[in-house]
């Protein structure tokens, strides 16, 4: 799942992604919450830094980049 340069923000919320996430280059808020990811998540250039709305998300895969590489994102 790619989101990517999304000029109003964007939301991945509640759901079981098999594959990786990637968020870049979005503008004006972008919240990555309570997923399930199977691969990887990597932020890159988001403005401001993803936020995951104080729901983490489990992610199978490597986690990278802003705010995404912490593990209680």
């Amino acid at each position: 799942m790619t989101l990517d340069a999304n000029n109003a923000g964007v939301t991945l919320a509640g759901n079981y992604i098999a594959g990786a996430v990637t968020a870049s280059a979005n503008l004006n808020g972008t919240t990555i919450s309570g997923n399930q990811i199977g691969g990887s998540l990597t932020c890159t250039t988001n403005v401001p830094a993803p936020t995951n709305g104080g729901v983490s998300n489990t992610v199978g895969g490597g986690r990278s980049g802003q705010t995404c590489a912490a593990l209680t994102f």
